[in-house]
């Protein structure tokens, strides 16, 4: 190591520097070492304690009319370049070398120092605490938000801040964040109404162009939502300030490259694509240790033989490698039902991916919705599922749960691990589990909000708007505060109504207004208009409407959901 020697106290006269203006101001404190590489030009404020670290090397300098507040740290061995009206606040640091990549064996201090030099343009605005690193040019007119750390060039006009700084917006264009939300259908409609209701501008970008949700946005963009490139061209096109979906799993990954593409907060890309593939999660969650059912790969009947003691024989199931919502899901009991599983799953398999055989778990059936801040789960809700015959996927959830608090503390502390193997870190994420033996067993996680009216769900349980928790989250916020409004808890029961084949919907308003009147029925939705097509095809099933009920339990909240989702079936039919 070399011998250390000190640099000096700082002490300067004016008459020592490089240039300096007839009405600077330099308070009590200021320090100043290489005064002669630093010139500082007219009408500049210079702060108590101020330390301007010339080097031997290179210059600093400030334009005229600039203010530096207290405590400002500027080292200028690569080069410093301050222009006129700019306002450095209070202890920005600004550094303009570091030492670089020597290998272990050489202790980083001994490492060869590299330089590049920082450009702040003129009438620009630099928070308190900012530091801005090696390299960066600051534009005309931009501003930092207070504690940034500024890694990389920020345009003209720019309003950036964040750790590290992302440009939030341009000043004198618009003060509301924009949000694009990817899919303008019934399942991303709560989405969208939260979004216009705390006044975000909302993109929203959907194939259909009457899809209910366009009529709400501010810009609806007819796009196709799996056209991951013309999602980008939109959200670049609009300079967007979040993007989210919900209940949409083909909407996940334009998603993710729209976070990527614009650097936005989100779950990382990568996670994303673990999760949409079934088998990658099996893998992922394989490798840490927890619980998971054996999944393989196969393409055709001939393999499942070999495959078949590996998950333990009968039953098991096929599935889809990357679809969601129970499509293409079989439970095969029997050598006879291999075939028509196949036929079922191999349709929604994405090209050259074939179709998954997995270990069939028993036990008991829960969901859970779950947030994520920064890799640790923020607020998770323990949903109870509930099924009907010939349906693989629950077609009703309710809360709260009928597990016991320590249960549920398991259950989501099991999540958060979950979390952790698959690389979730920032949003919203709806696990899908199976409890048996005392353990958490993980059949799918889907990074993004569940469908099946979950959101709706839990603002009746609790009052805590999903929603607008997810669209905090995507603009990089802290949602903590939506959680504090949580108020005294409902029982609650949510269930798709279904029916068998495809059509037209008609149902017998009369009976419906009737049974909206009742006392517990929150919502009786459909999710078509009358003398419209049904969109929202699982399988041999149309879903055309949903139900929310209230009760003093959730077992009776339960019961009234399946009761008067049966009405409202019976209410409802299927016309070519």
């Amino acid at each position: 190591m070399r011998q250390f020697r000190s640099h000096g106290d700082g002490r300067f006269s004016r008459a020592q520097l490089a240039a300096c203006g007839p009405h600077v101001v330099f308070e009590e404190g200021v320090r100043i070492w290489h005064p002669e590489t630093v010139s500082i030009g007219d009408n500049v404020y210079v702060g108590h304690d101020a330390m301007l670290k010339g080097y031997h090397q290179n210059t600093l300098s400030i334009g005229d009319d600039t203010w530096l507040g207290q405590g400002v740290f500027l080292h200028s061995a690569g080069g410093i370049r301050i222009g006129r009206a700019v306002g450095v606040g209070p202890f920005v640091r600004m550094l303009t070398s570091t030492h670089g990549e020597a290998g272990r064996d050489v202790p980083i201090l001994a490492s060869p120092l590299q330089f590049a030099p920082i450009v702040v343009e003129d009438d620009a605005d630099i928070g308190v605490g900012t530091i801005i690193l090696p390299g960066v040019t600051i534009g005309r007119g931009a501003q930092i938000g207070a504690g940034a750390v500024v890694t990389r060039d920020v345009p003209p006009y720019a309003v950036a801040a964040g750790n590290p700084a992302r440009v939030l917006r341009y000043r004198g264009e618009r003060v509301a964040p924009r949000v694009l939300v990817v899919g303008g259908g019934p399942f991303q409609l709560s989405m969208i109404r939260t979004a216009v209701a705390q006044g975000f501008e909302t993109v929203v970008v959907d194939r259909a162009t009457d899809a209910p949700g366009m009529a709400l946005a501010t810009h609806s963009v007819a796009v196709d939502t799996t056209n991951v490139a013309g999602v980008v061209e939109v959200a670049n096109r609009f300079r967007v300030d979040a993007v989210v979906t919900a209940a949409s799993d083909v909407a996940l990954t334009a998603v993710s490259a729209v976070s990527a593409a614009r650097e936005l907060a989100g779950h990382p890309p990568e996670a994303v694509l673990t999760c949409r593939d079934k088998l990658a999660t099996y893998r992922a969650v394989k490798a840490a240790g927890l619980a998971v059912p054996v999944t393989l790969p196969v393409s055709r009947a001939s393999e499942v033989g070999a495959a078949l003691t590996l998950v333990g024989g009968y039953p098991f199931v096929i599935k889809p490698r990357s679809a969601a919502g129970g499509r293409g899901v079989s439970i095969v009991r029997e050598p006879d039902g291999l075939e028509p599983a196949l036929e079922r799953a191999l349709p929604h398999a994405m090209p050259g991916q074939g179709v998954l055989l997995q270990a069939h778990v028993g036990g008991r059936s829960v969901g859970v919705e779950a947030v994520f801040r920064h890799g640790r789960i923020a607020r998770a809700f323990v949903l109870d599922d509930q099924y009907q015959d010939a349906v693989v996927s629950p077609i009703g959830h309710s809360l709260p749960s009928t597990l016991s608090a320590a249960e549920q503390a398991r259950v989501v502390a099991d999540v958060e691990r979950f979390g952790l193997a698959l690389g979730l870190t920032d949003g919203p994420a709806n696990f899908d589990l199976r409890i048996e033996d005392d353990r958490t067993v993980l059949i799918e996680c889907n990074a993004r909000l569940g469908g099946s009216a979950i959101t709706e769900l839990v603002r009746t349980h609790c009052g805590v708007d999903l929603s607008a928790v997810a669209l905090q989250i995507a603009l990089g916020r802290a949602p903590d505060a939506l959680f504090a409004d949580a108020r005294r808890v409902t029982p609650v029961a949510g269930r798709l109504v279904g029916l068998r084949g495809r059509g037209r919907l008609a149902v017998d308003a009369e009976r419906l207004e009737a049974l909206r009147a009742r006392p517990g029925v929150e919502r009786v939705d459909l999710t078509a208009p009358p003398g419209e097509a049904v969109t929202m095809v699982v399988e041999r099933w149309s879903i055309v409407g949903v139900v929310l009920t209230t009760a003093e339990t959730s077992e009776a909240a339960v019961a009234r959901a399946a009761e008067v989702a049966a009405e409202v079936a019976a209410a409802a039919r299927l016309e070519p």
